[in-house]
């Protein structure tokens, strides 16, 4: 099967990444790509940290959540806005996460993070990892931003309306699927067929 596309807005986040009661911050000052804190070789913030940020204007209505992760790139693909993350398999903690589906934890565990705009492997920076499209910030509406509500998350061309997991794309990467059976743990949902 090819790989295929989904309009980042057709797509709504679970977010198993946190352990406790999400952190109401305030958000960056600069942003969530501001450069004192995003795409950086030392951590701005503890990592795991997460905002949690109304989408009230635009698109589908509810919360959106950003974690602070550290990422860990795919040898042969770049770290780049729009793409599907997992956890790591060589890190210490869940709070690492890779786009290269040979050195993953599992593919298929419930858990993703969408990079925010290209990034450096080993860095530190924010991700998507929760509710809807967060259209409301800057990031995914604006003329310039690197993912925009039109921009579009890798799948593998089998996403129907409905559950999905992350799986290994043919492009070597990490893109999303239709959940085919119950022993997946979903990491989301779409609201659309890819495609759309």
């Amino acid at each position: 099967m090819a790989d295929s596309t989904i309009t980042v807005a057709r797509v709504v986040l679970f977010d198993p990444l946190a352990f406790a009661a999400s952190d109401m911050f305030g958000l960056p000052a600069d942003g969530f790509i501001g450069a004192s804190h995003h795409n950086v070789a030392a951590p701005a913030y503890e990592l795991g940290r997460r905002i949690v940020v109304p989408n009230v204007t635009t698109g589908n209505k509810g919360f959106s959540v950003f974690s602070y992760l550290k990422a860990v790139a795919n040898a042969g693909v770049a770290l780049a806005a729009g793409q599907v993350c997992v956890p790591d398999a060589l890190a210490t903690g869940p709070h690492v996460v890779t786009n290269d589906p040979d050195d993953c934890i599992a593919i298929s565990i419930g858990t993703v993070a969408v990079c925010l705009s290209a990034m450096t492997t080993l860095y530190y920076g924010w991700f998507w990892t929760g509710g809807v499209c967060p259209q409301d910030v800057a990031l995914f509406n604006g003329a310039a931003s690197p993912l925009t509500t039109a921009a579009t998350l890798p799948t593998d061309d089998s996403v129907v309306a409905g559950p999905i997991k992350a799986v290994d794309l043919t492009a070597d990467a990490i893109g999303f699927a239709a959940v085919s059976h119950v022993t997946t743990l979903a990491c989301g949902m779409a609201l659309a067929a890819d495609g759309a």
